[in-house]
């Protein structure tokens, strides 16, 4: 026969406190009600029971665990002059180059080119591990997948080893490349000519190669063995990573502006045509378009059923992944790139500066002037963004998002007083 409920809570009480005594388990048993309880009052009456056994930062954790109150106290949070503090520069390296290329990062370090040299940097310190030249030739935007590094230069692929920089092997073209992709084993690079080759990961042989009249440029991710290219004439394809067949192509009157991004399989995109197109990504089939006011250069980034984007027009918009419906737009003062999403955050640049804006309610965190024109889009890792300026330098950025006491005093306060 099973105890009663009362009996069975009275034993695991009991139990609890013999194991770490009764001032223990009463931290414990109030800890649970702040992350569970969604009737305010009694909420109010624990929290206040319990910052006399508790610092405010442990109780503002407990709070965000209770997914009644979690949005109340992030808007709370957000509001706070602390939280919307400016990131620190870690450090800026300066390249042999004007304009690095997009950053690629691991867990340790940075890789990018300027101009004739590929550098692998210290993530945090900045300090050198390679370098690798290539006199007189232009590192193309660089690709990392495991352990090997995918660049190109020219008419040549190098596929290098991460840690060290040398070459595992290399491909060599009669046209010039563009930059590179790898996914499942196999290596994708378009030519300005018209060609995408498929490579073998390991060896860099060729597996199969797509034909187009004009150039062609891979974007950099597949989804259910299908990877997506765009050309020059304005069509975006689909390609069987198999054998290379095209299973669908998508036409517009106009040139495409950016390489697709594809998740949950969509295809975004972006054209001159000022419009961001959405496909389904089995068929090629138009799902929606949307109209901004700008020609549409930056790759869009689809991240929790929104899709967002950035035009000419200067708007950063955020749109309905079903739909195509503007969710909410933000004005900069200048250019928006391509953006980044982390921690629901939104991060771009614009203009010389790089901007946060949370991706709920589109409230700017911050806006921060890197006094240097901004050649990359951010690139998050952690609690780090990079990003690389018209000068020649790739910039580490600390994101500072942490509750100091102090703070975590505030928003209990306005908490028990909204």
């Amino acid at each position: 026969m099973e105890e009663p409920a009362e009996e069975l809570r009275l034993d695991n009480w009991r139990k609890q406190v013999q194991t770490i005594g009764f001032r223990g388990a009463v931290i414990a048993l109030l800890k649970d009600h702040v992350s569970t309880i969604e009737d305010r009052n009694k909420l109010k009456t624990t929290i206040k029971r319990l910052r006399k056994y508790e610092p405010d930062l442990e109780i503002i954790r407990e709070l965000l665990k209770n997914p009644h109150w979690k949005s109340t106290v992030e808007d709370i949070i957000d509001d706070l002059p602390h939280w919307n503090a400016e990131p620190e520069i870690l450090f800026v390296f300066r390249g042999g180059g004007n304009v690095p290329t997009i950053p690629a990062t691991d867990e340790r370090k940075v890789y990018f080119s300027s101009g004739d040299t590929l550098y692998a940097i210290d993530g945090v310190t900045g300090q050198v591990a390679w370098r690798k030249k290539n006199p007189h030739k232009t590192w193309y935007p660089v690709f990392l997948e495991g352990e090997a590094l995918y660049a190109t230069s020219g008419k040549t692929l190098v596929a290098l080893n991460k840690n060290t920089g040398n070459v595992l092997w290399v491909f060599r073209s009669e046209k010039h490349l563009t930059a590179p992709f790898s996914s499942n084993g196999q290596v994708y690079v378009g030519s300005h000519e018209g060609t995408l080759f498929s490579l073998n990961s390991r060896t860099g042989q060729r597996l199969w190669s797509f034909n187009v009249p004009k150039r062609i440029d891979i974007g950099n991710d597949s989804w259910n063995d299908l990877v997506f290219a765009v050309s020059e004439e304005g069509i975006v394809y689909g390609i069987r990573t198999n054998d290379g067949e095209c299973l669908w192509r998508f036409r517009i009157s106009s040139k495409v502006g950016s390489i697709p991004a594809v998740k949950d399989g969509l295809v975004a995109f972006g054209a001159e045509d000022h419009k961001i197109y959405a496909l389904l990504a089995n068929s090629g089939q138009l799902l929606w378009e949307f109209t901004s006011g700008g020609k549409v250069y930056a790759t869009p980034c689809i991240y929790d059923d929104v899709v967002y984007c950035g035009s000419r027009d200067r708007h950063l918009y955020a749109l309905d992944i079903d739909t195509g419906e503007e969710i909410w737009r933000i004005r900069t003062l200048g250019y928006v790139s391509s953006p980044a999403v982390s921690g629901g955050m939104v991060y771009f640049s614009a203009q010389g500066r790089i901007y946060s804006v949370n991706a709920e309610s589109h409230k700017m965190r911050w806006c921060f002037p890197l006094g240097f024109s901004v050649a990359t889009p951010p690139v998050i890792k952690g609690r780090r963004l990079y990003t690389g300026t018209q000068g020649g330098q790739m910039l580490c950025l600390r994101l500072i998002e942490r509750l100091t006491e102090h703070t975590a005093a505030r928003v209990i306060k306005e908490f028990l007083g909204g």
